[in-house]
């Protein structure tokens, strides 16, 4: 259950995705306490004559359990790197 708190802590807040949209909904259901699936979104605000612009990826890892969220933690460090 800690590792589900660990992984729940990557994703965005609904209040971030709340900023940018305005009538959304999120379907998260893992098969497993953790998974390897996540989703990951990154707001680039409007600046110096470019719009703004929003990233969005739904991912699906390879793996369930313990392996799964190692690969999203991987794939989420992965996404805010570039």
């Amino acid at each position: 259950r800690y590792a589900k708190t660990v992984q729940e802590a990557i994703l965005p807040p609904i209040t971030s995705l709340q900023q940018v949209f305005h009538d959304f909904f999120v379907v998260y259901h893992p098969k497993d306490i953790v998974s390897g699936d996540f989703y990951w979104m990154y707001h680039l605000p409007a600046r110096n004559g470019s719009p703004a612009r929003t990233f969005i990826a739904a991912v699906d890892c390879t793996g369930h359990g313990v392996s799964g969220a190692f690969m999203s933690m991987i794939g989420n460090t992965l996404l805010h790197e570039i």
